[in-house]
């Protein structure tokens, strides 16, 4: 489940260190006046990845629980993997297999 997760959001992570890259440019060339500044942006924009990720975690729990768990009935595939956007399609695509397949 965690191995779904971090691989859906390293285009995420990969930004969030493209960002400190470019935060420590613009301190070299004299963005910043002291380095407490650079201190407090660099804790600012990895709080807000932080809370990021958790929220989009917590968003997409049931949904990464459904594909970790494969279903022993066919009707288990009926089960709802969520609210999020992804997961609703994901439950439309298997309500639409399941009713192809009763057929």
């Amino acid at each position: 489940m965690m191995k779904i997760y971090l691989l859906e959001h390293l285009p995420f992570i990969f930004f969030y260190f493209f960002n400190i890259f470019l935060l420590i440019i613009y301190r070299n060339i004299g963005g910043f006046e002291t380095l407490e500044n650079t201190y407090y942006f660099i804790f600012l924009i990895s709080f807000l990845l932080g809370v990021f990720l958790i929220y989009r975690y917590f968003s997409h729990k049931r949904l990464y629980d459904k594909l970790k768990k494969m279903p022993n009935r066919l009707e288990d595939s009926l089960s709802s993997a969520g609210t999020s956007p992804v997961a609703e399609g994901i439950n439309r695509l298997l309500r639409v297999q399941y009713n192809l397949y009763q057929e």
